[in-house]
């Protein structure tokens, strides 16, 4: 499954905001840094949604999205980063459901960044 989620940057909660079915098993998380980044056929309203959170969050909150087998493994893998406050459920804030949402990819970019040396 397919988690697009909040997470504050001092590791003291977690937000769940969609829930997707995906067949891939596992990822690495990634940082969505604008919501326009990310590929899916997301309705307008749940964007802009999503975008307004966002915006208001911007200082103390990071979007996520990463896949996960299931629940349990989505508590333990936070869990083991450190996460507190992780969600008993992952009933999603905004959507019920992201079945129309088979899988979200992000645009952006992978960036490495390598030190020169002297």
């Amino acid at each position: 499954m397919q988690v697009l989620y909040f997470a504050r940057r001092d590791k003291k909660c977690v937000e769940v905001l969609a829930v997707g079915a995906n067949t891939e098993n596992f990822s690495n998380p990634e940082t969505i840094d604008k919501i326009s980044a990310i590929n899916g056929d997301i309705p307008a309203n749940i964007l802009q949604k999503i975008e307004n959170l966002q915006n208001q969050r911007v200082m103390e909150w990071q979007l996520y999205l990463e896949n996960f087998k299931d629940h349990q493994d989505f508590i333990n893998r936070l869990g083991r980063r450190g996460y507190k406050g992780l969600p008993s459920t992952l009933t999603p804030l905004l959507y019920g459901t992201m079945s129309e949402f088979k899988s979200l990819k992000s645009k952006q970019p992978r960036v490495m960044v390598q030190k020169k040396r002297n």
